[in-house]
């Protein structure tokens, strides 16, 4: 078997989750089979579940990310209007290091000449909170996200739309998206490997992603309940 990781396409935390539950179901299912589990959002809705996701940690049963993109309350509130307020994702951040949970920073989307600069200043911030472990993505455009997303940025930052999208196809040898470039792929472009040499740089000197976080979580305590699978009525 191996560990789930939820919200790596699409947040679990939706606002909706509030009312539906359906991700705390989720973890307490995973907690019942002791099934291991990484949780990645942009939401500060996932401390409600600090009582199944703190006992899960001290097991190393599950880790946590928080994404956080910028402290830029207009940007934020323009880039991402429905996700919880920078400031609100710290706390969370801070509250799930306090609950012992091995916890990381997101930074990403990263783009280019609009929140790229934060970089460094958001993952110090993380790191003084007590995130052990950081990782960043590069804004990716597919299909016809482009469009919509160009529009977006025409609308919001219009003297420097030109030049984030030059760079944006750099990346993507000379194309708004690259189908073949993989997270795990060659970093393509300038400014692609400048940003990549400066993520190094920075979690190298604040001493991140070593230790515990590079442990993976534990399969072995995968276990079917008694009440479920009926083991205990029929050796009882």
């Amino acid at each position: 078997m191996r560990a789930i990781a939820i919200g790596t396409n699409t947040d679990a935390y939706q606002p909706i989750e509030r009312q539906f539950l359906v991700m705390r179901h989720i973890l307490q299912t995973l907690s019942l089979f002791n099934h291991p589990v990484s949780v990645l959002t942009k939401s500060d809705l996932i401390i409600r579940d600090l009582d199944i996701l703190g006992p899960m940690g001290q097991k190393n049963l599950t880790r946590c990310m928080i994404s956080i993109t910028t402290e830029d309350r207009k940007l934020a509130r323009a880039m991402e209007p429905r996700a919880s307020t920078p400031a609100r994702r710290f706390e969370a951040l801070r509250r799930l290091v306090g609950e012992g949970i091995t916890t990381g920073i997101m930074t990403g989307p990263m783009i280019p000449g609009l929140n790229d600069p934060e970089m460094e200043t958001i993952i110090e911030k993380a790191a003084e909170i007590g995130a052990s472990y950081a990782t960043y993505t590069i804004l990716r455009l597919p299909y016809e996200i482009s469009q919509l997303w160009q529009e977006w940025l025409e609308a919001f930052a219009p003297d420097r739309a030109r030049r984030v999208m030059r760079h944006i196809r750099d990346m993507n040898g000379g194309r708004d998206y690259d189908p073949h470039w993989a997270r795990g792929a060659e970093v393509k472009g300038t400014y692609a490997k400048l940003m990549m040499q400066r993520f190094r740089k920075v979690t190298e000197r604040l001493d991140l992603n070593t230790g515990r976080d590079r442990l993976p979580l534990d399969t072995r305590q995968f276990r079917v309940p008694s009440k479920i699978s009926g083991q205990e009525d029929l050796f009882g």
